[in-house]
């Protein structure tokens, strides 16, 4: 199978697909010279990182909480739900007990 081909066979729900398809197609061009690509590299890169912190941004705002709703929130974010009620962490009160490996 070709590199052409399978471009245009990006995994469906793959982030920055057309960040991918450039990358490919550049280095595809270039005879894989990594170097001629850096700036599609740099864009896919970058692609990344912001869906990245849209699926943090996202699991901060729902509702359901989650592992997440025990970890600070990130410089500028706030989770909508900040109750810890629910909380499956309990502290140890126990001062007398003998820790086992």
């Amino acid at each position: 199978q070709t590199l052409i081909s399978c471009m245009n066979h990006v995994r469906p729900g793959t982030p920055c697909p057309d960040q991918v398809k450039a990358s490919l197609k550049c280095l595809d061009t270039y005879n894989y010279d990594k170097s001629k690509c850096q700036n599609e590299f740099d864009k896919y890169r970058e692609c990344q990182k912001a869906e990245r912190q849209r699926r943090v941004q996202e699991r901060f705002e729902s509702d359901s909480g989650g592992w997440l709703s025990f970890v600070p929130a990130p410089p500028g974010m706030k989770p909508k739900n900040t109750s810890t009620t629910n909380s499956p962490i309990v502290p140890n009160t126990n001062t007398n007990a003998e820790v086992q490996l």
